[in-house]
């Protein structure tokens, strides 16, 4: 152990309860007081039950084990637990990350239906403490890693509102013509393969409704392709699959006619200007099929045009990819980090 940490429990070195569960009824909208449930503010309310900044487990459903931090002068529920310092030689900075990456929270979730964390299962879950100037430097540091990271985030965020704000404009500015889809585009879904088919180290990848889903020794499509999420809750969602791909029956493939339509101006016109709401067909399993799909109206410009408007769309999100890529890259580094500062030894 590193010299100056000391082992303990979560159980020995912190108060850990459940507030008080506010009904919603109990809330108030115009309330000064923000209050907190099983995943960060859930609404107002008009008085407080915490007056300093707590850290939070979600303990119950899908997303238990999640932590979050309140505000001071907050109401806390009870489908939060409340992790408290017995003493003053924590630092809740500090304990915020030890929980997400000091600690494996998942040994405390019971119950597969139901899934929750309860007082007793993270009692005994052993952790190391360092000093608490350590605490404070590791704390510090890694705000400053999380800050970057959502300083990029919103930095892409703001690419994409800049794309689609660009292309929107330039539209309207254009002499459009309008076409139905299956005037401008041939559509299908090709042969889906199953998951079992799938090989974890095939040549080529595999899309499926919403992107990636493996890979394959086989592809069926030599050429990029432009894909409509065509089953389920994405319906409508627009990717861009790589060339030598195999594509299943989960997307629809919409391949623009040779000198009517690009597939780069189909790409960004489904993303930025498309109502697929119109073409969604089933309620309890949305779908959009080659017929509904056909009836789908797209405003076109002349190829000059469609080129002119996508370079420049294409430009926005070069610089896109690029802070894509920083952003992974600062995860990579940020895990080894995690893991070098929590280290026991």
């Amino acid at each position: 152990m590193k010299m100056g940490w000391t082992s303990t429990t979560l159980g020995e070195a912190f108060e850990m309860y459940q507030p008080h569960t506010l009904a919603k009824s109990e809330m108030d909208s115009s309330g000064t007081y923000k209050v907190y449930g099983a995943n960060g503010i859930i609404g107002t309310h008009n008085e407080f039950n915490h007056e300093s900044p707590q850290v939070l487990i979600t303990c119950r459903g899908a997303t238990c084990g999640t932590i979050n931090v309140s505000e001071a002068k907050s109401w806390i529920n009870g489908n939060a637990m409340v992790v408290k310092p017995k003493n003053d030689n924590v630092d809740i900075g500090f304990l915020k990350h030890l929980l997400i990456c000091g600690v494996d929270l998942n040994i405390a979730i019971t119950g597969a239906a139901q899934p929750q964390i309860t007082r007793q299962s993270l009692s005994p879950i052993r952790i190391t403490l360092p000093p608490i100037t350590e605490q404070k430097r590791i704390a510090q540091l890694l705000d400053t890693v999380d800050r970057i990271f959502r300083l990029r985030e919103s930095a892409i965020a703001k690419l994409d509102a800049l794309a689609q704000s660009v292309f929107v404009k330039r539209m309207s500015e254009l002499c459009c013509s309008e076409k139905l889809l299956n005037e401008i585009a041939e559509m299908y879904q090709p042969k889906t393969i199953s998951a079992n088919e799938l090989i974890p180290n095939g040549k080529y990848v595999v899309y499926g409704a919403n992107g990636i889903i493996g890979r394959y020794d086989k592809f069926n499509h030599e050429e990029d392709e432009v894909l409509v999420t065509c089953r389920g809750a994405t319906c409508g969602t627009v990717n861009r699959s790589e060339a030598f791909s195999w594509i299943t029956g989960n997307a629809m493939v919409v391949k623009p006619l040779k000198d009517i339509a690009t597939k780069d101006f189909l790409q960004y016109y489904f993303k930025f200007m498309a109502d697929f709401s119109s073409v969604i067909t089933g309620a309890a399993q949305p779908q959009i099929t080659r017929q509904t799909l056909s009836r789908l109206y797209v405003a076109l410009p002349n190829l000059d045009q469609q080129h002119g408007i996508t370079k420049i769309v294409k430009e926005i999100y070069a610089k896109h990819e690029l802070m894509n890529f920083s952003q992974i890259k600062l995860k990579t580094l940020t895990h080894s980090l995690q893991h070098q500062l929590f280290a026991v030894n």
